[in-house]
């Protein structure tokens, strides 16, 4: 597993890449934490607006609005880009993983031979010696 991470060929994919995954987990973290924060001052505006007639604007109204689609148009973006990133990230790290597999499958296979081979030996004996 940790191949991806050692070998040259996908130094750039394996380090570069979770760095870019997990900074933008901190990212979306960050623009989660907004959002709440938004929540609670949209909500407090409206139970203003409620107890007291006229004392918001509607320019503050809309204004809160706009940075909440700011805020999840951000949000969006970048879970689109990074889910698409990601996709190719996984792509790399199954591709290095598969290399790997098929070069210790490969001594694998060869040792199963020759195991195989030997078992035959073992049952000859047995057998020989066995009446």
């Amino acid at each position: 597993m940790f191949k991806f991470f050692k070998q040259k060929r996908w130094f750039l994919w394996a380090w570069v890449g979770s760095f870019l995954i997990l900074s933008s987990l901190w990212m979306q973290v960050k623009i989660d934490v907004k959002i709440n924060e938004w929540f609670g001052q949209f909500y407090d505006m409206i139970q203003k607006a409620l107890s007291a007639p006229n004392s918001i604007t509607i320019e503050e109204y809309w204004a809160s609005l706009l940075s909440f689609i700011t805020l999840a148009g951000i949000y969006v973006a970048v879970y689109v880009v990074i889910k698409y990133f990601t996709s190719h990230f996984l792509f790399r790290w199954r591709t290095a993983m598969v290399e790997w597999y098929h070069s210790v499958y490969d001594r694998a296979l060869k040792l199963k031979v020759q195991l195989k081979g030997f078992r035959k030996i073992q049952l000859n004996f047995h057998v020989l010696w066995s009446h």
